[in-house]
């Protein structure tokens, strides 16, 4: 399945965030993507890639909702990835090899700073 209906994903981004009691603020910047785990807080940027953007919001679920036991910051943001991508398959998705590439290259960024 691909994701690149704009109005689609955001129909599903918003049921989630009700599900999950998540307030999501949409910003101008592209490709920025925040969480503040203490409010329930999510904001997102633009993306041009819709399917990055889905993604982008799992991570940052997996942000929220991810077991918060291990030691350093690039466990826990692969902890974030990996619950995240669960949850999108439970939920129907399963994303394209790209993604999964890209999601990569997020975690990488992480590992190098």
């Amino acid at each position: 399945m691909k994701y690149y209906d704009k109005e689609i994903n955001n129909n599903l981004i918003n049921i989630i965030c009700k599900r999950f009691n998540i307030k999501l603020y949409n910003v101008s910047n592209q490709y920025y993507r925040r969480c503040i785990p203490t409010n329930n807080v999510i904001i997102l940027g633009e993306y041009d890639n819709e399917e990055y953007k889905l993604a982008a919001f799992f991570h940052e679920l997996g942000c929220i909702n991810a077991p918060k036991k291990l030691k350093n910051r690039l466990g826990t943001e692969l902890a974030a990835w990996h619950w995240g991508i669960r949850l999108a398959r439970k939920f129907g998705l399963d994303f394209l090899d790209d993604t999964i590439e890209w999601c990569e290259r997020q975690l990488k960024i992480h590992k190098e700073r």
